[in-house]
C-alpha cells in the first residue's frame, strides 16, 4: 500500500511540474509592443528626443484642443533644450521642432511660451495651448 501511494504521489508532482513549465514560444508578459519595443497597454510611448519608452501623461506638459471644447484626447509636448518634441492624437509619430527666434518651429508648427503657458499654432492657426 505504501508503495502504490509512493507512486501516485510521484505522478502527481511529475504532472504538477510538467503542467507549469515556461513555454519560450508563449507570448511575452505585458501585452504587445510598437516598433520601438515600447509596452503600449502600459501606456509607454517612444520620444526621439530622449531615445527611450516614456509615457507622456507622467513626463510631458498636457496640451488643450483649442479647435474642439469636446475633444477627449490631448496633444503632449516635451522640451529638451533647443529642441521641442509634439506628441500629436493626430499622427502616429512624434514631431521634433527647434528653437528660433524664442519659438519651437518647423514648416508646420510654431509653439512659444507666454506668460507661463504654451501655445501650438499649424499654419498660424492656435490649435493646442497648455492647460495651466
Amino acid at each position: 500500500m505504501f508503495k502504490i501511494g509512493l507512486i501516485f504521489m510521484t505522478l502527481f508532482f511529475i504532472s504538477c511540474a510538467t503542467k507549469n513549465e515556461f513555454n519560450s514560444e508563449d507570448k511575452a508578459l505585458g501585452g504587445a509592443k510598437d516598433n520601438n519595443g515600447c509596452l503600449i497597454a502600459a501606456g509607454y510611448t517612444f520620444s526621439k528626443l530622449k531615445n527611450t519608452c516614456l509615457r507622456l501623461f507622467e513626463e510631458a506638459v498636457a496640451l488643450k484642443n483649442m479647435q474642439d471644447e469636446n475633444a477627449t484626447s490631448a496633444a503632449f509636448v516635451i522640451i529638451e533644450g533647443v529642441k521641442a518634441e509634439l506628441f500629436l492624437p493626430e499622427f502616429d509619430e512624434s514631431l521634433v521642432l527647434e528653437l528660433k527666434n524664442k519659438a519651437f518651429v518647423n514648416k508646420e508648427f510654431r509653439l512659444e511660451k507666454r506668460n507661463d503657458k504654451l501655445f501650438l499654432s499649424k499654419n498660424a492657426k492656435l490649435i493646442y495651448k497648455s492647460y495651466n
